[in-house]
């Protein structure tokens, strides 16, 4: 009786073993489509240096940016974070991208980026919700607008004063993404 017992015990443990070194596995490739979203060569048009370092929470997560550079007259550029961690955030996070890639013809109007992006995912991402934030910096122009969707305000860094001024833009668009 006793051997029975502890056949079964073992036989449960490797069997839950198994599972969990199946579920690091796709946790893995998961960590590594997330990343493969997010931009690897920032791409600059002149007069413009762009850098970013991403630093998840956990190894999956909901963080997500992207920039798409139109014609070397501008860089739109799209923050967002996806509510909750792991799989799922992620999934959403793929989602952006593809709905982000789909406003290169707007991306120098924000609040239009962030409208369209929120039309897109209504009623697709159930009960998560998006906060984001989008820029165009207009080069020719030299200025930046901007749109927020719920997202906490962005940092400007002045290099020649070495500080970090407040970030007082009008917001165009405000608001959590519907879901």
């Amino acid at each position: 009786m006793c051997f029975g017992l502890g056949y079964v015990a073992v036989h449960h443990f490797f069997s839950t073993e198994r599972k969990l070194l199946a579920i690091g596995k796709e946790i893995e490739i998961a960590r590594r489509i997330q990343r493969s979203n997010l931009p690897v060569n920032l791409r600059s048009p002149s007069g413009l240096d762009i850098a970013a370092r991403y630093v998840p929470m956990s190894t999956v997560a909901g963080d997500f940016y992207d920039i798409q550079i139109k014609e070397q007259s501008g860089v739109g550029i799209l923050i967002a974070d996806v509510s909750g961690h792991g799989v799922g955030a992620a999934l959403i996070g793929s989602m952006l991208k593809v709905a982000f890639a789909s406003q290169a013809e707007c991306v120098s109007d924000p609040a239009r980026v962030l409208t369209e992006i929120n039309r897109i995912l209504h009623g697709k991402i159930e009960e998560s919700f998006v906060t984001a934030c989008s820029f165009f910096i207009d080069i020719d122009n030299r200025r930046m607008l901007y749109a927020n969707a719920g997202h906490p305000p962005p940092l400007l860094w002045k290099a020649s004063k070495k500080e970090c001024p407040d970030f007082h833009l009008a917001e165009r668009f405000s608001g959590r993404f519907r879901n």
